[in-house]
């Protein structure tokens, strides 16, 4: 869509099939003669999901056609393309800024120039924005124009934590320039693929279905060789479509403590997820089973808590936290799953080692200063699993699915921790809750609102 519209501008005849399948018997004959009778015209042809239908005669005409005055662009997964004689094959990898590329070099020389940042920034920045992106050249170089450009630009890019409290701020997120990115990106997908969102949702969720890898891929929002989602920027945009739909929506109180505020965002995030969210498992997508629990949890805090921002991050260039918490926490928080101590033990998943996570924040690794694990232990009466240091007990947070219970370190906190899922040992909350600030439910005063 975004080649149309560019085509159009430059006076462009553009015609879109939205698949190869739904091209109508004759149409390849017709624009050949077409285009042969008006050789003065430009004339694009564009086709989708090229194998739904490789052997279309719009192909044999077009493309063997000798057409000066045509350009035909197909789109198509995996390697139906071959089928087809087009002049030039391109692949998703083929699209994309990648770290060490002279084009990405001649990009952070130029922002040295403007002097708004020292010269180890700009790297960082210019890095952080290659790899939150995915490579993408429109979003890279929108957003480092507006982040080497604005005229706040020498506060937040001060440091690398002032650059991350800004950027994942819901200011950024409601800025003209990250809407504008989202909508170039994202929305002409989502009206061309009406059940993108869902379909996105559910391979993010771990709900994957037989054709949604299928459908992300054509849509170029999956990157088939990483088997991952395109970007971090995908993610997000992803969360931050999810509007509070709680009828009787909590906040955030400023006069809690962001500890308090942090650990409600768990409580109450868990207790309102769906049992079939916390089933999820590992599908042919190859999508984390952790990384599903975790946006299945942020999912229900987006639609629970009215003044909630979350960033849902991914590695770069450092470790970084799986969720940036902003707003009145600024804080982070790591999700694990079946959790394990630093052991030897080769069977175990090494990448769930509470301990190693720990570590992290504590040598800033992870750069922030709250922050709090959530272990979803999955398996059938699992002991909790907490770090060996244990001064920091109190920042771990164990659900229990056997139980299904929660606990901040080894004391006990909610039960049922998940409302629609039995308890074998319900607690009722007023007695749990007695040294615990609970969050308001909004009244007509809105209170605490970030």
């Amino acid at each position: 869509m975004l080649i149309a519209r560019d085509l159009k501008s430059k006076n462009w005849e553009v015609y879109f099939f939205s698949s190869a399948a739904a091209i109508p018997d004759g149409a390849g004959a017709a624009l050949t003669a077409y285009a042969v009778q008006n050789k003065n015209k430009k004339i694009a042809v564009m086709v989708d999901d090229v194998g739904s239908n490789p052997e279309s005669h719009l192909f044999i005409d077009l493309l063997k056609g000798q057409l000066p005055n045509v350009l035909t662009v197909g789109a198509a997964v995996g390697q139906f393309y071959i089928t087809c004689n087009f002049r030039k094959k391109l692949h998703t990898s083929d699209l994309v800024l990648r770290e060490g590329d002279q084009d990405v070099l001649d990009l952070i020389a130029h922002w040295k120039t403007k002097e708004v940042a020292s010269p180890e920034m700009v790297v960082h920045v210019s890095m952080f924005l290659l790899n939150h992106c995915g490579g993408h050249v429109y979003p890279v170089l929108a957003f480092m124009e507006y982040v080497f450009t604005h005229p706040e630009a020498k506060e937040y890019l001060a440091d690398e934590k002032e650059f991350r409290r800004h950027f994942f701020s819901q200011t950024f997120v409601r800025s003209t320039i990250y809407r504008q990115v989202c909508s170039r990106c994202f929305d002409d997908g989502m009206a061309i693929e009406p059940n993108s969102a869902k379909t996105v949702s559910r391979v993010l969720s771990g709900r994957e279905e037989d054709n949604d890898i299928g459908t992300l891929t054509r849509m170029g929002w999956w990157d088939s060789e990483k088997q991952d989602v395109l970007s971090a920027l995908l993610l997000n945009a992803c969360l931050n479509y999810v509007k509070f739909t709680d009828p009787t929506p909590m906040y955030l109180d400023q006069n809690f403590s962001q500890e308090q505020n942090l650990e409600n965002l768990i409580i109450e995030g868990l207790f309102a997820m769906e049992p079939h969210e916390l089933t999820c498992a590992t599908n042919a997508s190859g999508w984390p089973v952790e990384n599903a629990l975790s946006f299945n949890w942020a999912f229900r805090v987006k639609a629970r808590f009215i003044n909630v921002h979350l960033e849902f991050q991914k590695t770069f260039p450092r470790k970084l936290v799986d969720f940036y918490v902003n707003g009145n926490i600024d804080a982070g928080l790591e999700m694990l799953r079946n959790a394990t101590q630093t052991v030897k033990d080769g069977a175990r998943e090494q990448s769930q080692d509470i301990d190693e996570h720990l570590e992290r924040f504590l040598t800033r690794s992870y750069n922030v200063d709250r922050f709090a694990l959530l272990n979803f232990a999955m398996n059938a009466k699992e002991a909790i699993v907490l770090p060996r240091d244990d001064a920091h007990h109190d920042k771990v947070y164990t659900y229990q699915h056997s139980t299904n219970s929660l606990y901040r370190g080894k004391t006990l906190i909610r039960a049922p921790a998940v409302a629609k899922l039995p308890c074998p040992a319900p607690i009722p909350i007023a007695k749990l809750e007695e040294d615990r600030v609970v969050p308001e439910r909004l009244t007509g005063r809105k209170r605490g609102l970030g």
